[in-house]
């Protein structure tokens, strides 16, 4: 799958840049000039993201062993974009089936769940920034 995606992409930019040159060149190496200048940038910020992400590993840790459900909480309300799938199913089918959850008094042991299923996102985004 990745490498159908980067050919695609290769292809694509190929086939843009001949389109350009066809039309009209000087406009197409002032665009190739721009991405070079744009691909330059996104290095410069992923080599940033890295280095800040090896430095607060650390605090990430440290910040994991918290247990209060409180400080939980609080992380579980920012948006994370990793391991979204999980706990959005917990979560709805809690949200769905409350009548149940609440007849079988499971809503420390859903709560426990959405906790859990929530730690490796809480974790990029704190690595991440």
């Amino acid at each position: 799958m990745r490498l159908a995606n980067m050919l695609q992409s290769v292809v694509g930019c190929v086939g843009g840049v001949a389109v350009g040159f066809y039309f009209d060149w000087m406009m197409t190496l002032v665009s190739l000039a721009i991405a070079v200048i744009l691909v330059l940038a996104q290095m410069a910020v992923f080599n940033y993201l890295q280095k800040r992400g090896r430095r607060d590993i650390p605090l990430a840790d440290d910040l994991s062993r918290v247990g209060q459900p409180a400080y939980r909480l609080c992380f579980l309300l920012s948006v994370s974009v990793y391991g979204v799938q999980e706990w959005v199913q917990i979560a709805a089918e809690a949200i769905t089936n409350v009548k149940t959850v609440q007849a079988l008094t499971r809503e420390k042991y859903l709560f426990d769940e959405y906790c859990r299923a929530c730690e490796a996102p809480k974790r990029a985004a704190i690595i991440r920034g």
